[in-house]
C-alpha cells in the first residue's frame, strides 16, 4: 500500500504534478540534483529500498518546509522528507552544486540579530532532540543549509526514538573535491551531537539515457545558457532518464580520500583569508 506523496503542502498523485509544483527555473538545466532524485524515486524502486525499505508506504513531501522556530526568515525546503508516525528520513541532494555558504558568511549578510535570533531556534531543535547543548561557535564554520536541514528531520522526528531519525546527503556524480568536503562535515556533525540521529552519506553514479544526454551536450555547448526546461520535464515522464545506481567503490568509510581536521579547517581559514 503506497502512502501519500506531496510537494510542499500539496497532495500530488502523478510524477506529471509533480513537476508542474516546481519553480520555473528548476528544470532549465539538466544537471539539476532534482532530477535524480525524482527519477531514483519513482523509476528505481528496488535502488531506495535498499536504502529505506518499503519508502513508498510511508508519507513522501518534496520540499518539505520547516518554518523558522526563532527570528524572521525562510522555511528549510529540505528536498525530500519520507516520514510516518515512527520514522522520519530528511534527504538532500546534490550533484554539481557548490558548497553552500558558511554560518560564519551567512550573519554578515543582512539582520545579523535577526539571523543569530533563526540560528538559536534551528539550534534549539537541535538540542531538544539530541540532549545536547550546542552553540553557534560550535557550528560557526558549517554550511548553513545542513544545520537547518539537520533541524528540520528534529522537529520532525521529535516523539520519535532517536535511532529512526535519519540525515540522509545523496551525492549523485558530484565533484569529488566537494563530496569529501561534505562527508567531513556531516562526520563533525555526527559527532557533535554525539551521534544521536542517524547520519549518512550515499554516492550515486548515473548513467544517462540517449536523449538525456544529448540535452547535456547542447547544455555545455552553448555561449548562453537556454532554458531547457520542457525537453527535460518530458525526458523525466517518458523516463526513465537515467540509470543510478550506488558506487559501491564509495560505500565504505575506508575508501573516502582522508584529510585530517586539523588541515581541514585549515584549508577553509585560508580560503576565507584569501576571499576577504
Amino acid at each position: 500500500m503506497y502512502g501519500r506523496i506531496f510537494f510542499k503542502n500539496n497532495e500530488i498523485k502523478t510524477i506529471e504534478q509533480l513537476l508542474n509544483q516546481y519553480g520555473e527555473d528548476e528544470f532549465m538545466s539538466p544537471y539539476r540534483s532534482t532530477i535524480p532524485l525524482i527519477e531514483l524515486f519513482f523509476h528505481n524502486e528496488t535502488e531506495m529500498n535498499k536504502i529505506i525499505p518499503n519508502y513508498r508506504s510511508c508519507n513522501c513531501s518534496f520540499e518539505y518546509e520547516t518554518p523558522v522556530l526563532r527570528g524572521k526568515g525562510k522555511a528549510s525546503c529540505t528536498d525530500l522528507m519520507i516520514y510516518n508516525n515512527e520514522q522520519a528520513f530528511c534527504i538532500e541532494a546534490k550533484r554539481t552544486e557548490p558548497e553552500y555558504e558558511n554560518i560564519i558568511k551567512w550573519l554578515k549578510r543582512g539582520n545579523f540579530e535577526n539571523k543569530k535570533l533563526v540560528l538559536s531556534g534551528w539550534l534549539e531543535l537541535i538540542n531538544n532532540k539530541c540532549g545536547t547543548n550546542l552553540t553557534i561557535d560550535n557550528i560557526s564554520k558549517m554550511p548553513y543549509q545542513l544545520i537547518h536541514r539537520f533541524a528540520s528531520v528534529c522537529k520532525i522526528g521529535k516523539n520519535m526514538k532517536t535511532e529512526n531519525v535519519h540525515l540522509f546527503y545523496f551525492f549523485f556524480d558530484g565533484n569529488n573535491e566537494s563530496i569529501i568536503s561534505y562527508k567531513n562535515w556531516l562526520l563533525k556533525l555526527a559527532e557533535i551531537t554525539e551521534h544521536k540521529i542517524n547520519i549518512k552519506s550515499f554516492v550515486f553514479q548515473i548513467t544517462e539515457s540517449e536523449c538525456f544526454r544529448e540535452l547535456e551536450q547542447v547544455w555545455d555547448t552553448c555561449s548562453e545558457k537556454i532554458d531547457l526546461t520542457d525537453d527535460v520535464i518530458q525526458a523525466i515522464i517518458d523516463g526513465p532518464c537515467m540509470k543510478i545506481e550506488r558506487d559501491e567503490l564509495n560505500l565504505g568509510e575506508t575508501s573516502w580520500k582522508k584529510i585530517s581536521e586539523e588541515d581541514f579547517f585549515n584549508a577553509l581559514e585560508n580560503e576565507e583569508a584569501e576571499n576577504e
